[in-house]
């Protein structure tokens, strides 16, 4: 009886290995998903979708208005974006930044290891955005970026904006954004005009790695 227990493990454990092997592709893709509840599908199977670095030259081109918001592929597209914002602990994710050069960015700002005092706010889908007006002080802050990561830099962006934009119904919106809101979404539309934080850095302030902001702030992030 053990040793048949045993035998019986062993070819099971072989079966197992073998039918991994035959099947490594659809493994590795159903590892890189993420379930999630969507408005538009009771439950669907989403992907992390990957991230464009800073030196990939597709980050610095402007991205083109959407035309059709409510393409069945544009709304997919949209709940994928939420998702891989949420995995990659972002306040943020621009469309750009996943190699879709589209006027389209996740407003979602909340507390992470990343931005421990951020406030919380649902995923928000921002479409075909402009800002309608800047307001108060032009004030300095640190911020970070998924398509620059490791990195902190300190960027002067103003208090307050008046935006204007779509959501993926199509409806259109207008609102006034103050303090680390704005910061956002000033970084986001950053992204469809092709500019990366670091571009907008005085030369007086210095790009500082991890472990340099930690010696600044006392801000231990990741």
């Amino acid at each position: 009886g053990y040793w048949l227990k045993i035998l019986l493990r062993a070819c099971l454990l072989q079966m197992a290995f073998f039918i991994l092997r035959k099947n490594r592709d659809w493994v590795w893709n159903y590892w890189h998903t993420v379930r999630v509840k969507s408005p538009y599908k009771s439950d669907i199977l989403l992907n992390m979708l990957p991230l464009l670095e800073r030196e990939n030259p597709n980050l610095t081109h402007r991205s083109e208005t959407v035309e059709d918001i409510l393409n069945p592929e544009f709304q997919k597209f949209l709940d994928d974006l939420i998702s891989s914002g949420e995995e990659y602990m972002g306040v943020g994710i621009a469309a750009p930044q996943v190699g879709q050069s589209v006027r389209a960015f996740i407003l979602a700002p909340k507390p992470s290891a990343r931005y421990p005092n951020s406030p919380t706010m649902e995923p928000t889908p921002i479409i075909n955005p402009v800002i309608l007006e800047k307001f108060g002080p032009v004030e300095k802050d640190w911020e970070g970026c998924l398509s620059v990561p490791g990195f902190r830099g300190k960027v002067p962006r103003y208090h307050g904006v008046r935006v204007g934009f779509q959501d993926r119904t199509g409806a259109e919106h207008e609102m006034s954004l103050e303090g680390f809101v704005a910061r956002i979404f000033q970084h986001e539309y950053d992204h469809l005009e092709g500019i990366l934080y670091p571009m907008r850095m005085e030369p007086e302030d210095k790009l500082l790695n991890l472990e340099e902001f930690f010696a600044e702030t006392g801000i231990r992030v990741g």
